[in-house]
C-alpha cells in the first residue's frame, strides 16, 4: 500500500496473504480508504502476473520516479508493459509512464529494456494514427533527458540511440544528421563507427540519405561488420526498388553471410514503410514453399520469418494467413508453426491497438 508523503509515493503497509482459488479477500483493506497506489506482489515475493487498478495505474504514471526501490519501480514496469501486450491499456499510457519514471533508473539493462519496449509499443501496439505523435513525444522527452546524462555514459549513449531511432520531426532529423556529420557534438559522446551506423540508418529510413551516402560510410568501415551494416541500410531505403532488390538478394544471393541476410531482413521490414511492403504480401505466401526450402533449414526458418508481412497489422493479413495454413496442410510442420506463431502475434497487435484507439 503506497501513499504520497511529500514529494514521494511511500509504502505505508505491507499485508502478506496466502492466496487461495480465483478470488481471495484481503481482510485488512476491507473498508479502507483507497491508496493511491496498491502494488501485488511487491519484493516480488513469487511468481504472479500482476495488474494496476485504473487509480494506481494513474499515480505509477505520474509518481513512479518518487518510489524508492527499484525492485518496486521494476514490478511496475514489468505490469505496465504487460498490460500493454494484453490490450488493457493503451500505448499512450506506457509512453507517459516511460517518460516519467526513466530519469529515476540507473540499472543501463533495465533502461535499454525499457526504452526498447517503449520503441516496440510505439511501432505495433499502437493505434496507427497515434504513432507519429507518439514518437515525437518519446523523441522530445529522450533529448530532454541526453541533455540531463552524464556525460560518456551508457545511459546518455541508450538515450542517443533511441532517440535518433524515433526522431520524426524535421528538427529531430536534422539534429539526428547534425551528430553524425560532426556539427553538433554532445560533450561526452564518442560517435564510433557503430553509431554512425545507426545515425546513418535513421536517414535512410525517413529518405534523407541513400545509397551514395551508405557507399560512403562502406569506404570507412569496410569490414565484416560494416558491410553487414551497408547491406540493412540499403534493404532500409523507403522505395519499392529497394525492398524488391533486397528481397531478391536474400533469396538468389547465396554468398551473403548469416549475418548479412539478418540484416537486410531486418533493413526491408519498417513500421515506417508500411505502405511500401503492402506489394509484398501476396508475394510472401506464394513463394512460402520455396522460402522454407531454400538451401539450408536455418535459412529457411530466417526467410519465412523475416519476411512475414509484420508490418501490415490488419484484418486482411490476418484473413491470407488463415487461408493459407487452410489451402496448405501439407506445409513442413516448422513453416506452419511460424505462420501460426506470426498470425497470432498480428491478432494481439491489433487488439492492442484498439485498446489504444479507446484509451
Amino acid at each position: 500500500v503506497y501513499e504520497k508523503q511529500e514529494n514521494k509515493l511511500v509504502r505505508t503497509k505491507r499485508i502478506e496473504v496466502d492466496v487461495v482459488g480465483g478470488q481471495t479477500e484481503i481482510k485488512e483493506l476491507v473498508g479502507t480508504k483507497r491508496p493511491d497506489l496498491l502494488l501485488i506482489n511487491d519484493d516480488d515475493l513469487t511468481y504472479a502476473k500482476i495488474r494496476l487498478d485504473s487509480h494506481s495505474l494513474n499515480t505509477a504514471t505520474k509518481e513512479i520516479a518518487s518510489i524508492e526501490s527499484s525492485l518496486s519501480r521494476a514490478l511496475i514496469w514489468g505490469a505496465v508493459w504487460d498490460m500493454v501486450r494484453d490490450a488493457e491499456v493503451g500505448t499512450g499510457k506506457y509512453l507517459d509512464l516511460v517518460l516519467a519514471g526513466i530519469e529515476k533508473e540507473t540499472d543501463i539493462g533495465l533502461v535499454q529494456q525499457v526504452l526498447m519496449q517503449c520503441r516496440s509499443a510505439i511501432d505495433v501496439f499502437a493505434d496507427r494514427k497515434n504513432r507519429k505523435n507518439y514518437n515525437i513525444k518519446l523523441a522530445t522527452g529522450l533529448e530532454k533527458l541526453i541533455s540531463q546524462a552524464k556525460p560518456g555514459s551508457d545511459r546518455q549513449l541508450a538515450l542517443l540511440r533511441t532517440f535518433s531511432a524515433v526522431a520524426t520531426t524535421e528538427e529531430q532529423i536534422h539534429k539526428v544528421a547534425q551528430i553524425l556529420d560532426g556539427i553538433e557534438k554532445i560533450e561526452g559522446l564518442v560517435v564510433d563507427t557503430d553509431l554512425r551506423w545507426a545515425l546513418l540508418r535513421r536517414l535512410v529510413v525517413v529518405g534523407k540519405r541513400g545509397e551514395k551516402e551508405i557507399a560512403e560510410e562502406l569506404k570507412k568501415d569496410d569490414t565484416v561488420m560494416g558491410r553487414e551494416h551497408a547491406a540493412g541500410a540499403k534493404a532500409a531505403m523507403p522505395s519499392l526498388d529497394a525492398k524488391q532488390k533486397a528481397w531478391e538478394q536474400v533469396i538468389n544471393n547465396e554468398n551473403l553471410t548469416n549475418s548479412e541476410l539478418h540484416s537486410i531482413l531486418a533493413g526491408i521490414s519498417y513500421m515506417d514503410h508500411e505502405e511500401v511492403l503492402r506489394n509484398f504480401v501476396d508475394k510472401y505466401f506464394d513463394s512460402v514453399s520455396s522460402l522454407w526450402n531454400a538451401r539450408t533449414h536455418e535459412i529457411g526458418q530466417s526467410l519465412v520469418t523475416g519476411l512475414f508481412p509484420s508490418t501490415n497489422i490488419n484484418l486482411d493479413v490476418i484473413k491470407k494467413c488463415d487461408e493459407f495454413l487452410q489451402k496448405n496442410k501439407e506445409l513442413a510442420v516448422g513453416a506452419r508453426r511460424i505462420i501460426i506463431e506470426q498470425r497470432d502475434s498480428l491478432a494481439r497487435a491489433l487488439k492492442a491497438q484498439n485498446a489504444d484507439k479507446i484509451n
